[in-house]
């Protein structure tokens, strides 16, 4: 007798709301084509394991609804269709939003099922439902605690019982095909982000102006208003000399694989009566990476800001080496001096010199290039290996061949610290023969050329005697120019600064939790100084009893000290 099919009785479970665009297969963008992908995005973040997803189906309801149904595949039972049963309705809600009815009917039982073994490791067990859990929970765990989730520290966070280190790969390498390298929960948060944002979307909301944001390429800016507030203050008592800006994108206030970009005002306070250099943040840019598309939202986004609060245009702007950085300001101030940071330049240079002394003394032992992590490579890959290529010499990193990288570094710092354009000039033309002709240095003297200095053409050749003034935007002279110094510092100390204020805070899980909880930094670094807490050489707040924009009006109290020395910077 045949058996009798299986009567369900569905109750609800979920009702929630995804974006389409991260539904939107290559295929097709059907309203039916999208209810699968929502199920399956849904029972990922939800915790379950599902199969058996059943062809769409229109339903009789008057705007474009279908269903499907699927059902458990975490245990025995159920996989044999006893056990839970999950039915989904999905519809196109305000054009942008799939909005996705879960229902369900029957209970779980039954043993966990095991995944099928792999052909190639037929020997070894696979890995159970319960230890992938296990795996996604340490991994979630560490990128909410700001750390990497790699294998070992993913073994290390999950403890005993032990899983096998190459099911532990298998998963990580799984996830960041889905999510990057970030949580389920915090990429879905993606579609949530416009109604939150809405709340910020006021002018002068305080602590932050979420000046823009989109959901295609997730990214946001937002004016701090505070400290445009203090710059308006320091404008109307005549302290405000000059918006001198420092921007930096850094991985030290990474989010789950978001890097966040500042962009501060450069100001000086008075504490312990010495003044220090204090970076205000004006400009926050949250994008997947440090990229030049971040630099340029960043920098419109404060254009438009000074142009609200009636502030002038930047001084200069001091960055690092990353391609288009300082274009992407002078395209929007043509008169703001552009400053590169000097430890950058000598940091690139010292690791170029390594790096090629390490593959040159492997090639002399005859171990050919460093070996690298190897990586799965995709069928292509592997064609176009078997096609035989004519084999090229590795090019190596420039470096210096007959002298060791410190005695041109030392060079640098004599340039660093020439008083005019002229003295400087003059030095690195002695500098630049001294190299080519007595170290015999040609290739590396024109890679540093290229890459580090920048050519003034004369007004008049034959009365300046050259046709060309040599420059470098990491060189700013000695007190004659209104520039800052080539230097990060301020830079990487406010992005220290938001980190330690962010991760007091507990982890973040959403984006929406992420801007509440910058807000909060925000709110925390802008309370006004009480009465004696200048007195603190690093304050909790970032605002000031006694501060000027530009050269502090009176000396600090350690340049009166007699017999005072002042150690050159990279000195020892």
């Amino acid at each position: 007798m045949p058996q009798s099919r299986r009567k369900l009785d569905y109750s609800a479970c979920d009702d929630v709301s995804f974006a389409i665009k991260d539904l939107k297969s290559a295929d097709s963008e059907f309203p039916q084509d999208l209810l699968r992908p929502a199920a399956r995005r849904w029972a990922q973040g939800a915790g379950w394991t599902l199969g058996s997803y059943s062809q769409p189906i229109r339903c009789p309801a008057a705007e474009p609804t279908f269903s499907c149904t699927a059902r458990c595949f975490e245990h025995e039972f159920c996989h044999a269709n006893q056990g839970s049963v999950f039915r989904f309705e999905g519809h196109i809600e305000k054009k942008h939003f799939y909005r996705l009815l879960v229902q369900k009917a029957g209970d779980c039982n039954g043993e966990v099922r095991k995944y099928r073994e792999s052909a190639s490791s037929s020997k070894e067990l696979a890995v159970s439902t319960e230890d992938r859990r296990r795996i996604h929970a340490a991994a979630d765990s560490l990128l909410q605690d700001y750390m990497q989730a790699t294998p070992t520290a993913v073994i290390q966070r999950m403890g005993d019982p032990p899983v096998d280190a190459a099911h532990v790969r298998s998963v990580l390498r799984w996830r960041r095909e889905q999510y990057g390298n970030c949580t389920a929960g915090f990429r879905a948060s993606e579609s949530d982000f416009t109604e939150e944002a809405e709340r910020w979307a006021d002018v002068d909301s305080k602590p932050i102006h979420l000046a823009r944001w989109t959901l295609n390429l997730f990214c946001w800016a937002a004016v701090l208003t505070p400290f445009m507030l203090e710059l308006v203050r320091l404008k109307q008592s005549g302290r405000l000399d000059g918006i001198y800006l420092a921007a930096d994108w850094t991985f030290k206030v990474d989010v789950m694989n978001y890097s966040m970009g500042l962009i501060a005002c450069v100001v000086r306070r008075k504490l312990q009566k010495n003044w220090r250099a204090t970076p205000w943040p004006l400009v926050a840019v949250l994008t997947a990476t440090e990229e030049l598309a971040g630099y340029r939202l960043g920098f419109d986004v404060l254009c438009d800001a000074l142009k609200h609060y009636d502030l002038p245009n930047p001084v200069a702007v001091s960055t690092d080496f990353f391609s288009g950085s300082g274009e992407a300001a002078t395209s929007k101030w043509p008169r703001c001096a552009h400053v590169q940071d000097l430890w950058h330049l000598r940091r690139n240079l010292i690791k170029n010199d390594n790096a090629a002394r390490r593959q040159l003394q492997r090639s002399s032992e005859g171990l050919g290039s460093v070996p690298g992590t190897p990586a799965r490579k995709s069928k292509r890959q592997i064609r176009a290996k078997a096609k035989p290529k004519a084999k090229g010499k590795a090019k190596l990193p420039p470096h210096l061949k007959k002298r060791f990288v410190w005695a041109f570094l030392k060079l640098v710092d004599y340039l660093a610290w020439c008083p005019t354009r002229a003295f400087f000039h003059c030095v690195a033309q002695t500098i630049f023969k001294r190299v080519e002709f007595v170290w015999q240095e040609k290739e590396f003297l024109q890679y540093f050329v290229q890459r580090y200095m920048i050519r003034v053409p004369a007004s008049d050749s034959s009365i300046d005697g050259t046709e060309h003034f040599w420059g470098a935007t990491w060189w700013v002279g000695i007190g004659r120019y209104a520039r800052l110094p080539p230097s990060q510092q301020p830079s990487e100390s406010l992005n220290a600064i938001v980190k330690r204020q962010l991760r007091a805070q507990g982890p973040v899980t959403t984006h929406v939790d992420l801007v509440h909880k910058f807000a909060k930094a925000v709110q925390t670094l802008s309370t006004p100084m009480l009465f004696g807490a200048d007195r603190s050489k690093k304050p909790v707040t970032l605002m000031g009893r006694d501060v000027r924009s530009g050269k502090p009006t009176t000396p600090s109290e350690w340049m009166w000290q007699k017999g005072k020395s002042v150690r050159r910077p990279f000195d020892k």
